[in-house]
């Protein structure tokens, strides 16, 4: 699967799939998130989240702004051309995802909702608070 996805991104025109791409779909998904709560949700370590954001700054996908009540936060949002790049990464997975779930039948279709809903329900309780 990951060879497909890399050869759907190619077709698109996109870049391989790196942590870049991690980092900019988290950003999208949660515009304002702070330099720390990437590190902590994505679990990487702040030197190298630091490093990744500047290089999608460098790219101009994102920017940094500081927080407005907190002046030590760096928020990260994403810039247009940003959302545009993760708009395709998505569009390239679930081309991708969709053509694997056509291969299943019905009855495993059904067992593929009901296990990706129990992995949701799991998911909220553990998932990491927002900080300021």
């Amino acid at each position: 699967m990951k060879a497909e996805l890399r050869e759907r991104a190619e077709e698109m025109g996109l870049p391989p799939f790196t942590r870049h791409v991690v980092v900019l779909l988290r950003v999208t998904r949660e515009p304002g998130i702070t330099m720390n709560e990437l590190g902590r949700l994505l679990t990487i370590p702040k030197s190298q989240i630091s490093q990744l954001v500047a290089d999608l700054v460098r790219d101009g996908l994102v920017r940094k702004v500081e927080d407005r009540e907190d002046q030590r936060l760096v928020r990260v949002l994403p810039t247009a051309a940003g959302r545009r790049e993760a708009d395709r990464w998505r569009g390239a997975y679930r081309t991708l995802v969709g053509r694997h779930v056509q291969l299943l039948s019905d009855q495993q279709v059904q067992h593929l909702v009901e296990g990706l809903r129990a992995l949701q329900a799991a998911y909220r309780p553990a998932q990491v608070p927002r900080t300021a």
